[in-house]
């Protein structure tokens, strides 16, 4: 298998992190692996927001906990998990204390805006696994991207009022070992010949 591959199929979502800042070097080539990722005719239209202000975090972690602690429960949605939790528990944090969040935010008027986005957090999400750090998307901001709070802390961090937050993703030095990846479910590829 060769390195990238390997890269790809080795990478686990990190959920427990140490408390020391990643490098402003790997932060910088992970931003770049995100800058070069596939988008829509080349437009380039997803920006991103590193952010490593430990008062900013905590006042995220804060309004994002505020905000889901509202929300209502709904059928079938995945966001029902973090609602619960931060309902739950004071001690509720979206990033899992990592020290490093980085926000990708889109022309919301831009058809492929989530696309686009996806392929920038899946680069960025190889790209610090292949630094020996690790990394999670997390969808929270992305959920309350209207929510006139969260709107106000990001657009004062950078994001225009035409943007929206497509996703976002904690980065650090993991806590633990990585996990070997789970065996892949059957039946997820069809092939015609």
């Amino acid at each position: 298998m060769n390195e990238i591959i390997d890269v790809m199929v080795k990478r686990r979502s990190i959920r427990h992190y140490l408390a020391k800042q990643i490098s402003n070097d790997d932060l910088n080539c992970i931003l770049t692996a995100g800058l070069y990722a596939a988008n829509g005719g080349n437009l380039q239209h997803p920006r991103f927001i590193a952010v490593q202000d430990p008062e900013i975090l905590s006042n995220l972690v804060k309004t994002v906990r505020e905000e889901l602690m509202i929300q209502e429960i709904k059928e079938g949605q995945y966001k029902n998990k973090s609602i619960k939790a931060a309902q739950a528990s004071e001690d509720y944090n979206f990033l899992f204390h990592a020290p490093t969040l980085i926000i990708v935010i889109s022309d919301r008027s831009w058809g492929n805006s989530m696309a686009d986005s996806a392929s920038c957090l899946q680069n960025m999400q190889l790209a610090a696994y292949s630094l020996e750090l690790g990394a999670c998307w997390v969808n929270q901001l992305h959920w309350l991207t209207d929510t006139p709070s969260i709107r106000k802390i990001v657009e004062g961090l950078g994001m225009s009022p035409e943007e929206d937050i497509y996703g976002s993703m904690a980065v650090g030095c993991p806590a633990n070992p990585l996990p070997s990846p789970p065996a892949r479910k059957e039946g997820r590829i069809i092939i015609h010949r």
